[in-house]
């Protein structure tokens, strides 16, 4: 008997999201390395990682976040990978690849880190003007609903890459203080648009992201 396999009888066999198959219940989670290069593109490094968790046996193994605007105000770690044009798919299908390997799901994560981000500018954006209480991050900048609209369209576009590189699924990530749950919360959203004010409205960004991403890549 493996490890754990009393406690968690289950873990080790099979499983099914959606439409797809996974080998067993284990997901490697996404996690920041800083290996990849300054200006986006995946390193040999990121990728044997990658390789690395893929071959300890996880069903589904994730990406780092891949920052998704080409100005960098969703970048919130120096050797964070980009995925907001096509140049960077063949070194995202390098990562695809090598986890397809060793019979494991790939999952890339999309990931714009909001009022953390913008690691390389004087600025950060959010939903609001609401100052940091860190001093490390950089005052946030509301977004315009025009901006809104172009994250909206840069998460699609990104996911309809992610397609293109191989990867079998894709996780948004809206966690941590990222600007998606910069947007769902009420401490940091003080919008009374459409985009903020009752639970409803805060999660209006996320959800035309999920939707603008299902329309262009469909429900497989």
């Amino acid at each position: 008997m493996k490890p754990g396999e009393k406690k968690y009888p289950h873990i080790f066999s099979p499983g099914k999201l959606g439409k797809v198959e996974v080998k067993n219940r284990i997901k490697y989670a996404s996690t920041e390395t800083n290996f990849n290069f300054v200006d986006g593109y995946v390193s040999d490094k990121e990728v044997a990682y990658m390789e690395a968790q893929a071959r300890g046996g996880a069903g589904m193994v994730t990406t780092q976040g891949a920052f998704t605007d080409p100005s960098g105000e969703g970048k919130g770690y120096v050797g964070m990978m980009a995925i907001y044009d096509d140049r960077f798919i063949p070194g995202l299908k390098r990562i695809a690849d090598v986890i397809r390997k060793y019979d494991s799901k790939s999952v890339l994560q999309l990931m714009h880190c909001g009022r953390v981000g913008g690691v390389h500018l004087d600025y950060t954006v959010g939903p609001s003007v609401v100052p940091q209480r860190l001093p490390r991050f950089r005052e946030p900048v509301e977004m315009s609903v025009e901006a809104i609209e172009q994250c909206v369209q840069e998460h699609v576009d990104a996911a309809i890459r992610c397609r293109e590189a191989g990867f079998d699924a894709i996780e948004i990530s809206g966690i941590v203080g990222y600007l998606l749950s910069n947007f769902i919360s009420a401490y940091t959203n003080k919008r009374t648009d459409e985009f903020g004010g009752t639970p409803a409205k805060r999660a209006e960004f996320p959800r035309r992201i999920v939707a603008g991403i299902r329309g262009a890549v469909g429900d497989d």
